[in-house]
């Protein structure tokens, strides 16, 4: 094919700053050619004006073209970008920062066909190539949802990336947010010093009744409701589009302390060595650990559909999607700003080619996420019309289903235990399935964060210590009336008091015995109350404290038998048979009355009463299995 004539570029382009010297330059491309094929690179060489080679063997013709790619000049760069079609240009700089981008957006005002069609020997099977004019041959090309899809390779990627100026995103200082309503911040770092023992604390109990797997599948809205309540947990500003705060918090502890959560002595301590052993790895004596990949894959990725039973252990030491996230969250506590956390995804997409925590193929094949529809920047993507409603997390869509969630879900673990203050958005809904649209995950509402100063801590940026809330306050237990007043703030006593009794104002409870033993089911926990109430509120209380405790203690179980050993039958609905029976004296002695017109019958007498009935000409049903 004869050179193109140049063309006037229509993309950015910049000379990098820091380019290494030339051999090592010429050195580091060639070793990057090495791993594509000869024929992938001979259309690379040709497609960026490099003309015919003249050499043979693939040692002489990789070092010719990286001779001819180690571009010195920006001139240089430009002159060879000129080659290419204007379309052209657009779309290489596209997918070399997208790795992978639709087809569709580049035909209008193209002027001609993009793409051309092979149908290959197979004939249920079609091929796609990219019209010789535009030179990008090199590029490879596939199907997917109804939608054409380039992709790069790599190599071709690495070379040519740092010569175009970058979209929106490509510098962490582009991510900064702009225009923030300061009023819509959430921040849970003021309460957490008081709230995350009070976690710990429920956790513990609660997490002895329940199997490992199925806790780590996301807690029930009633459990959440009770953590939330034992703890003081604040739920998430944005709550139709976001995760539970106090689920997130809670399986992250689970995870983080092998399924056996304690409440640490110093708050800020226990916590940041939580975040290092996040960051860092950790040893584990179990033989599966439960504080690497398996967070991930079971936690942070609810929205997507997984193998039940399999996760995923990468090896030991830190994962490269934390180490990336460290880095980012560092860079942005630096810079003291808000970030908005879409382009700071993005900026992560055209930086970072190893944010994955199982570097295995196979991670992405056993998730999906259930849809018919989803849309990305205007483009439909529609299921395959043969096969079942998902897509999978691979390709292109590997940024909108995989990447990006996790790294919002990473920020919305961090916001709950306080080390990140964010605000939240109304998030677009990509994601269509049965006729209804929704977001393609619960973490798409996240719009900004903010490294907070226990954040800055925790991460070992700062020396300085947060203080800690301050906590005056004082309990009083009246003397001759059940109420309690608690002047100052505890957050632990007015949680503790919100349960136990009714809130009167802003300080003040009032104590019932209904009120006291709500919730309780056993002697055991009516007795822990007790005990709070000495430790919390009054370490003598008055005597009509002490009779009410005693009163309840004294009547807790009295109704905890159930027997089985009787039957329940409904009376007739027919009125005159159920006057008949109700007048014969010698039901009373076989059969109890109770309300809703039902009569009891002791397992002993069951003989007596089906021949009561036989003699009112009644036939007795079979028993009903139990």
């Amino acid at each position: 094919m004869p050179p193109s004539p140049k063309l006037p570029l229509v993309v950015e382009t910049r000379q990098p700053e820091k380019l290494p010297p030339l051999l090592e330059r010429r050195g580091q491309i060639a070793a990057l050619l090495l791993g594509v094929n000869l024929e992938g690179s001979k259309k690379f060489y040709h497609s960026l004006g490099g003309g015919p080679l003249h050499v043979k063997g693939k040692a002489e013709i990789v070092k010719e073209m990286a001779e001819f790619l180690s571009f010195e000049k920006l001139n240089d760069f430009n002159d060879s970008l000129a080659a290419l079609p204007q379309v052209a240009q657009k779309l290489l700089r596209d997918v070399v920062f997208w790795c992978f981008i639709p087809i569709e957006p580049y035909k209008a005002g193209s002027g001609k066909p993009l793409i051309m069609q092979n149908k290959s020997h197979y004939w249920v099977r079609k091929e796609y190539e990219f019209d010789p004019e535009l030179r990008l041959d090199f590029l490879g090309l596939y199907e997917e949802a109804d939608q054409l899809v380039a992709y790069i390779n790599p190599a071709f990627r690495e070379i040519l990336q740092p010569w175009f100026v970058p979209p929106l995103g490509g510098a962490l200082s582009d991510c900064a947010a702009v225009d923030i309503d300061e009023t819509q911040v959430w921040s849970n770092a003021g309460t957490v010093a008081d709230s995350l023992p009070l976690l710990c604390d429920a956790l513990s109990p609660l997490v002895k009744d329940m199997e490992r797997s199925k806790a780590i599948r996301g807690f029930i809205k009633r459990d959440c409701n009770g953590l939330r309540t034992s703890s003081g947990f604040m739920p998430f500003a944005q709550q139709n589009y976001a995760p539970d705060s106090v689920d997130l918090a809670a399986r992250f502890i689970l995870c983080m302390s092998e399924f056996k959560p304690q409440c640490p002595k110093d708050v800020q301590l226990g916590l940041r060595t939580m975040i290092d052993g996040f960051f860092n790895g950790k040893k584990s004596k179990n033989r599966y650990p439960v504080d690497q990949s398996y967070f991930e894959y079971c936690v942070l990725h609810d929205h997507l559909s997984k193998i039940p039973g399999i996760y995923f252990l990468e090896a030991e030491g830190p994962l490269p999607s934390r180490q990336i996230l460290r880095d980012i969250l560092l860079a942005v506590a630096r810079d003291d700003r808000r970030f908005n956390a879409d382009l700071l995804a993005a900026h992560i997409r055209f930086n970072y080619d190893t944010f994955y925590y199982y570097s295995g193929s196979d991670l992405e094949e056993r998730m999906k996420l259930r849809a018919d529809r989803i849309t990305i920047n205007g483009i439909a993507f529609n299921k395959d019309k043969y096969g079942p409603a998902e897509f999978k997390p691979t390709n292109i869509m590997r940024f909108e289903l995989l990447a990006k969630p996790l790294f919002k879900a990473y920020c919305y673990v961090f916001a709950a235990l306080g080390l990140l203050e964010i605000t939240q958005k109304t998030p677009e809904f990509k994601r269509s399935l049965n006729g209804k649209t929704v977001p393609i995950s619960p973490y798409d509402s996240l719009d900004t964060i903010r490294v907070t100063d226990l954040g800055r801590w925790c991460l070992g940026l700062s020396g300085e210590r947060p203080p800690l809330p301050e906590r005056r306050y004082e309990a009083i237990a009246d003397r001759e009336l059940r109420l309690v007043t608690v002047q100052g703030t505890s957050l632990e006593r007015s949680i503790y008091l919100d349960r136990v009794g009714i809130r009167l104002g802003k300080n003040r409870w009032r104590i019932s015995p209904a009120s006291f033993i709500a919730g309780c089911e056993t002697q055991e926990q009516i007795l822990e109350r007790i005990d709070k109430f000495t430790a919390l509120i009054d370490p003598n209380p008055a005597p009509h404290w002490k009779t009410l405790f005693a009163g309840l203690l004294s009547r807790a179980g009295l109704f905890d038998e159930a027997r089985e050993d009787a039957a329940v039958y409904r009376l007739p609905r027919d009125r005159a048979v159920a006057e008949e029976l109700l007048a014969d004296p010698s039901l009373a002695g076989i059969a109890l009355r109770a309300e809703g017109r039902l009569l009891v019958v002791p397992a002993k007498h069951r003989k007596k009463f089906t021949a009561f009935l036989a003699e009112h000409g009644i036939t007795l049903g079979p028993e009903k299995e139990q």
